[in-house]
């Protein structure tokens, strides 16, 4: 009798594991949220507020789309795994182009992190601009 209990819950237990284990992988994804659709997007540096809006798209892991500032509009490219965010985009100036190389966690209908722009780092902050 006790090897058949013995059996019994480590068959149970074995299939517990992997029911958890596989459920664990889908509701990770599914409730991962997407950094795509339209987003407004404010950069806090030494000249104050500067506020963009994002409209990106998603492609697997993958981010693209288009920013549209004060300055003009820039391509942006970059990267999502899981609520992680990595992404650069261009802004051309008359006699030179600047490099911003965004990094941060989405939470949701907002994100935020830091951005690296000619060797300086400032906050940002998005929230999305279509919020479902």
């Amino acid at each position: 009798m006790r090897r058949h209990t013995r059996t019994f819950l480590s068959a149970f237990a074995a299939a517990l594991v992997l029911t958890l284990g596989a459920s664990g992988v889908n509701a990770q994804h599914v409730d991962t949220p997407m950094f795509d659709g339209a987003w407004e997007v404010t950069l806090n540096s030494q000249m104050g507020e500067m506020t963009m809006a994002f409209e990106l798209e998603s492609d697997g892991q993958a981010i693209s789309g288009v920013a549209v500032s004060p300055a003009g509009e820039a391509v942006v490219e970059g990267a999502q795994d899981g609520h992680d965010l990595a992404f650069t985009m261009f802004i051309d100036q008359p006699d030179h182009q600047v490099e911003l190389e965004f990094t941060g966690i989405m939470d949701g209908d907002t994100a935020e992190g830091s951005v690296h722009i000619m060797g300086e780092t400032f906050d940002w902050s998005a929230k999305r601009a279509d919020a479902r």
